[in-house]
């Protein structure tokens, strides 16, 4: 389960920054594309992303999902900024290991560091167990590697610029990151999706990897999209590009149909794909209490044994094409400045 940045930007928005990282250096006697009038040099590519992000926030106010938005804990400067106590090329599994209850990190970054993301992830991970349910004591502790620095974390793990982090169901052990990773996403989004699968492989055990993608990918987007205020985690936050993405497929017409979402193999499962997982996901979880039941049902069951089309139409007690246009309506209303109101 691979942390790609397919799954964390809209089709359009990737394109553009995929136009970005291809375009070739400036060569003299090149004509550059654009030049900022204050200097008459070249913009360069961080430039062009900047650009890109400010045409991206004239999109949203078009289509009324712009806003103040509530934003996660970041991680103080100073204690991101203390240098490493590892030599460059320090293999992760020869770092001291930094344990918390329920996690065991390896890094090469500093310890500060290290244990600002544990002390995120122990959150994460008590929301994990209210969702899922979960009560069980730990056989063992679930295990994260944390590289100091993207160009380390490429290096080490031989990963391309578009892997902000992976989850490895043969060792249970979430791998990423400290710092950016696309034009919205951080460690903290990454380590959240990542170890959503991590924990779902806690839970679904031996079926794990035979539950239907929609669920697995749609649940981690779901808890990469949580809010973190340095104490608690608030699971009932909207991702405005995901919402954007599926409104204006449901109004375009071009929308993914849930009886052919829920049977997408991984393999085909896009960035479009999981906008609209999550948006499922969102829409059983707040719409109505009932519809939180049916989804907690549905899951034990993919949890238990492979699950398909007939056991998602036996969960819901209705036919996919009525509870589709339920999900259309409400979703179509859904706005990121107003969030559902039930107790998260």
């Amino acid at each position: 389960m691979t942390g790609t940045l397919r799954r964390l930007l809209p089709a359009a928005l990737l394109a553009a920054l995929v136009l970005v990282a291809m375009a070739p250096p400036v060569a003299s006697g090149d004509v550059p594309d654009r030049y900022d009038p204050k200097t008459e040099r070249p913009v360069s590519a961080r430039d062009k992303i900047k650009l890109i992000e400010k045409e991206y926030e004239k999109l949203l106010k078009k289509v009324g999902l712009s806003g103040p938005k509530r934003r996660s804990v970041e991680i103080d400067p100073k204690i991101a900024a203390l240098p490493s106590p590892y030599e460059p090329g320090t293999p992760i599994s020869q770092t001291e290991a930094i344990e918390t209850e329920h996690y065991r990190f390896r890094s090469d970054a500093h310890p500060k560091l290290v244990e600002a993301y544990a002390r995120q992830m122990e959150a994460f991970y008590d929301k994990f167990c209210d969702a899922f349910s979960f009560d069980k004591e730990l056989e063992k502790k679930s295990e994260i590697w944390l590289y100091r620095d993207k160009d380390t974390f490429m290096k080490r793990e031989n990963k391309g610029a578009n892997v902000g982090g992976f989850y490895q169901p043969g060792n249970r052990r979430v791998t990423a990151y400290h710092g950016k990773f696309g034009m919205s996403s951080d460690t903290r989004t990454v380590l959240a999706h990542e170890g959503t699968h991590q924990f779902q492989h806690l839970v679904a055990s031996g079926i794990f990897q035979q539950a239907p993608t929609w669920i697995i990918e749609g649940l981690a987007v779901y808890f990469e999209s949580a809010r973190y205020d340095g104490k608690k985690v608030h699971i009932n936050e909207i991702p405005r590009d995901r919402l954007m993405v599926v409104q204006r497929a449901i109004k375009a017409g071009n929308y993914v149909p849930i009886r052919e979402l829920i049977e997408v193999p991984q393999p085909k499962f896009t960035g479009f794909h999981y906008a609209h997982a999550w948006s499922v996901i969102y829409w059983f979880v707040w719409s109505h209490k009932k519809n939180r039941t049916v989804f907690t049902k549905y899951w034990d069951m993919c949890r238990q044994r492979k699950a398909g089309r007939k056991e998602f139409e036996k969960a819901i007690g209705v036919e996919i094409d009525e509870l589709e246009e339920h999900w259309k309506e409400w979703v179509l209303k859904l706005n990121p400045n107003r969030k559902p109101s039930f107790d998260d």
